[in-house]
């Protein structure tokens, strides 16, 4: 083959390719070797070559004349079994550049009507209507014949397709009569409605080319992101899953031949037609009838509908365009959803900013009147169609789902986890490393959930699976079958198994990809090593110890009796705790005082207690049975609570949205709900804060999570737990780097009272970078 590289890229690309030789014998009527020789500006074997291999698929046709060939288009669909398969790159590429010229050639301004749908499909600002609107119609034009001609051989009442046959007419038989989606009416049509014969002519001819293609869902995805830019897609979230990812997440949705199998936003049917595969696989002879796709894009549905077709004969697909949260009864007025054996999905990646407030009310209403779930409004398109689609799955029912890692980490992710762990047995959570190419120029990580419709008992684990390169198994029972196994296997970078029951929805699931055990970081100490840590202080009667600053005028209680107190960090968003934070507690009438009869030589005993006022709010203890409680009843004197002197840094002790770790500025003291935790050594401002910023990384969140115990969603972590932790020693950090980290904390305070959480997330990312690099974790 002639090549030539490419100056921009550095690739070599064919020189004379393909449909050039198509268009030189379809649009320029050139019928002989020399004159596609000439018109090509190659040699007459390279000409030769190039009609040939067009020949062989199906596309021209020769007859002998003379010493040479006469060449013409092969109108005529040949469904013939003899023919080889086509590569589908070589089918991609024919099929793409050929329809790009045949749609530039096409004149003529569009109607207002087909501009209004292309402009809520389009980014007009880098996309030209004409353009797109031309692309999409040529390439609609293409599907609907090949559609046609898939079921005129079926239908005798069909007539073979012509250029002497009105298509619109063709194709709008062909629906009544099959039902099939495909062929129903687009407003792009208009485009092509009056297109030349020769246009129409060459698409008849590309059919052939297509039918022998190995993978025909494939090369039409691949197809229609060659003819559309991806900010195009975008705007619909459409972005076409490989056909390895998809043969795998359908060999774990299909157990039975006749399972009925629904995919929510079916594209051009990548993950359908390998549903089909398996369930001919499995036996079925007709599969196609058992399939339900819907997708919001009808260029999709005829995508679909046209793959399928191809994929098994008999019948069609139930497909239905259309906004697939509206599939339920909210909107359809059924009592039910109807069930299915299997979903399996590839959702929308559309963010949560890209809804309207229409789309966004009417998705919580519908998942929240399913569910009895009140999810968050920043929930993406993906967690909805997520959860509706589990609304269609029978018991025992598989799902399987790609979709981004994100929501393992984020706040609307918790929710999301909690529907999971409720509604399913979550079989394998499989992270793809950014090095596994999944979606050409998105930049996000993608995890395969694998899922089944069933409660899981005590004794099932949930696999975290981290893979570096696609496995070289398309089973997935095959793939988890063994734990051991599957860790040995050269693309898995990580797997561990984690019993489902004690997996918790506010955790960070990403930590269960990687190690989360110190392992030997000599970087690393113990935290006991290098700071006390004390509950802090159990008053055995919260309600009578803890005062608020009426509680103090009221029983006139005076200053050298009373200590400034946090008496919970529940709810408590800053991590920097000042002076002007205690005083709006106090002003808005919190308990921020403790009861705190000591002096310099100890517990004040209640005989030397001279204010009146103090003995007369003991005595009302006494009469009101606050020395009943076993741990006030065990001092003496029984108000004696443990003497403490406020210490530097604060953590909770028990949380339901991440541990978190305080900068005690106004020299609180706190209840046992709270750890108190001091430095073990002289240290400075910038030492201190550096711990905090270690203390407040995600690399902390993964190991406490780890090691922490759960309770229905909160997490517990003891002062044992904590005192192992592995924790950087801020004495033998480099003078820069600590001073670095304590500017970071610093800067992560300040998001965090600003409710930045944009900015709060770059802090965040920031220190764990800086603790990669002291670890020396970076790549």
């Amino acid at each position: 083959m002639s090549n030539t590289r490419e100056r921009r890229t550095g690739q070599y690309r064919a020189e004379f390719p393909l449909f050039r030789t198509l268009l030189t014998v379809g649009l320029d009527d050139v019928d002989k070797t020399s004159g596609v020789k000439d018109n090509l500006g190659c040699c007459t074997k390279t000409a030769l070559n190039k009609l040939h291999r067009l020949d062989d698929f199906g596309v021209i046709e020769s007859e002998k004349f003379g010493n040479s060939f006469r060449w013409t288009l092969n109108t005529q669909i040949d469904f013939s079994s003899e023919v080889s398969t086509i590569d589908d790159r070589t089918v991609t590429e024919l099929l793409s550049e050929t329809i790009l010229r045949l749609a530039q050639g096409l004149n003529g301004s569009i109607t207002t009507s087909v501009t209004e749908w292309a402009t809520e499909r389009v980014n007009t600002e880098n996309t030209p209507i004409e353009s797109y609107s031309a692309r999409v119609a040529v390439f609609n034009r293409f599907l609907k014949a090949t559609l046609y001609s898939l079921h005129q051989k079926e239908e005798d009442s069909l007539a073979p397709l012509s250029l002497e046959l009105d298509w619109s007419e063709c194709f709008d038989k062909a629906h009544q009569l099959t039902e099939n989606q495909g062929f129903k009416p687009s407003l792009v049509d208009e485009v092509v409605k009056d297109s030349p014969g020769e246009v129409d002519s060459i698409l008849l001819a590309l059919r052939n080319a297509f039918i022998r293609s190995a993978n025909p869902a494939s090369v039409l995805s691949d197809t229609y992101e060659a003819l559309v830019s991806q900010s195009s897609r975008r705007n619909l979230g459409q972005f076409a899953t490989p056909p390895h990812i998809s043969e795998f997440m359908a060999s774990w949705t299909v157990q039975n031949s006749d399972d009925r199998v629904l995919d929510p936003g079916i594209g051009a049917g990548q993950l359908s037609y390998q549903v089909l595969s398996k369930k001919i696989e499995k036996g079925a002879a007709h599969p196609l009838r058992d399939l339900t796709g819907i997708d919001i894009d009808e260029i999709a549905i005829t995508m679909a509908a046209t793959s399928l077709k191809l994929a098994d004969g008999g019948g069609s697909p139930d497909l239905h365009q259309g906004d697939f949260i509206q599939f339920s009864p909210i909107f359809s007025g059924k009592d039910r959803l109807q069930e299915y054996d299997g979903v399996i999905g590839n959702p929308p990646y559309s963010r949560h900013q890209a809804l309207d407030n229409q789309m966004k009310s009417d998705l919580n209403r519908v998942v929240s009147d399913e569910t009895g779930f009140n999810f968050l409004e920043k929930t993406p398109l993906y967690g909805y169609f997520l959860i509706h689609s589990a609304q269609f799955l029978t018991p025992g029912g598989r799902a399987a789902f790609i979709i981004p890692s994100r929501f393992m980490d984020t706040n609307f992710g918790r929710k999301l986890k909690q529907y999971l762990l409720r509604r399913f047995a979550i079989h394998a959570v499989i992270q793809l490393d950014d090095s596994v190419e999944v979606f050409e120029g998105v930049r996000t990580r993608p995890s395969i959930l694998l899922l089944e419709a069933a409660s899981p008992d005590s004794t099932h684990e949930t696999q975290f699976v981290r893979v570096n390169e696609w496995p070289s198994t398309s089973n997935a029972e095959e793939f988890l079958s063994d734990t051991e196994s599957l860790a040995e296997r050269p693309e898995v970078d990580f797997v561990t198994g984690i019993a489902q029951e004690i997996l918790t929805p506010t955790e960070r699931w990403t930590h269960y990809f990687s190690e989360t055990d110190i392992g030997e970081f000599p970087e690393l100490v113990p935290f006991n090593d290098v700071a006390t840590i004390k509950r802090g202080i159990a008053t055995g009667k919260n309600d009578f110890f803890c005062l608020s600053s009426d509680d103090v005028d009221r029983h006139s209680i005076p200053r050298q009796y009373r200590e400034r107190i946090l008496r919970t960090a529940r709810g408590l968003d800053i991590l920097n705790i000042k002076k002007s934070d205690w005083e709006e507690w106090r002003d808005n009438g919190d308990d921020v005082w403790l009861l705190y009869c000591f002096d310099e030589e100890g517990v004040i005993d209640k005989s030397e207690i001279e204010c009146q006022s103090v003995l007369n709010y003991l005595e009302k203890g006494e009469k009101e049975g606050v020395t009943d409680g076993t741990l006030v009843s065990g001092r003496n004197p029984w108000y004696r609570v443990d003497s403490r002197e406020p210490t530097p840094i604060l953590g909770k002790y028990m949380n339901r949205n991440g541990f978190q770790f305080y900068r005690n500025e106004m020299g609180l003291l706190t209840l046992n709900n709270v750890h108190n935790i001091s430095l073990d050594f002289d240290y400075k401002d910038h030492d201190r804060d550096a711990l905090l910023a270690y203390l407040n990384s995600t690399f902390v969140e993964r190991i406490l999570s780890k090691s922490s115990h759960d309770y229905s969603g909160l997490e517990k972590l003891e002062i044992s737990q904590l005192e192992s932790a592995p924790v950087i020693d801020p004495r033998e950090l480099d003078e820069p780097v600590c001073s670095q980290l304590a500017e970071l904390f610093e800067g992560l305070c300040a998001a965090r009272r600003e409710g930045d959480g944009e900015k709060e997330a770059e802090k965040l990312s920031e220190i764990d970078q800086q603790i990669e690099s002291i670890l020396g974790l970076e790549a």
